[in-house]
């Protein structure tokens, strides 16, 4: 269990890591709270093997091989973000084996209203008009007072001003893993609440 001393009123970021031998199938993970509530809810569908999510809701390729006209959107409880295409491949960069070449990354561009509580992620292929193939699938809800960064490898849960009521034990469940933390809070007036 991870311990944390933090004054009141400081943010935290607790953080759960995520072993790379696991991440590499869909995510389902919770961030239960001192009253074994639901602060934080993911989960992570990937339709595409080569598709991963990468930090701020980005997106990972590896082994492009794909058509010079494909694009790829993001999209957040329906409105999209801009097209984004892979770059112009060199003959050179072509006979590279794939495992040769550094994956492509795209950042989420769709607009996410500050205060949501639930909400859709999507990353989509558009080989044309009218063929779409959703690359990644994830569904998220949080309690409003809460945030979350993520990356591949990471989850964390951010308390971004923490207040008494705040301390007490927080985990966070995924497949067969557990991550366990102890929130010491520190009054203004030094006295500590756990």
């Amino acid at each position: 269990m991870t311990v944390s001393h933090v004054p009141e009123f400081q943010q935290v970021s607790l953080s759960c890591i995520l072993d790379q031998a696991l991440t590499s199938s869909d995510l389902d993970l919770i961030w239960l709270g001192p009253k074994r509530n639901e602060l934080l809810y993911i989960n992570v569908g990937y339709h595409h093997p080569e598709a991963r999510l990468n930090a701020m809701w980005g997106l990972s390729l590896y082994r492009t091989g794909v058509q010079n006209t494909t694009w790829f959107t993001c999209h957040w409880n329906g409105l999209s973000g801009n097209p984004h295409v892979l770059p112009t491949r060199t003959q050179h960069q072509e006979d590279l084996p794939h495992s040769a070449m550094d994956p492509k990354y795209f950042f989420c561009d769709a607009p996410v209203h500050r205060n949501w509580t639930d909400g859709t992620l999507l990353w989509i292929q558009h080989d044309s008009p009218d063929q779409n193939i959703v690359l990644i699938n994830m569904t998220i809800r949080r309690s409003i007072r809460y945030s979350l960064d993520m990356n591949a490898s990471l989850v964390s849960l951010i308390l971004p001003r923490v207040t008494l009521e705040d301390a007490g034990n927080y985990s966070c469940h995924w497949k067969n893993q557990t991550c366990h933390f102890h929130l010491e809070v520190i009054a203004k007036t030094g006295a500590t609440l756990s």
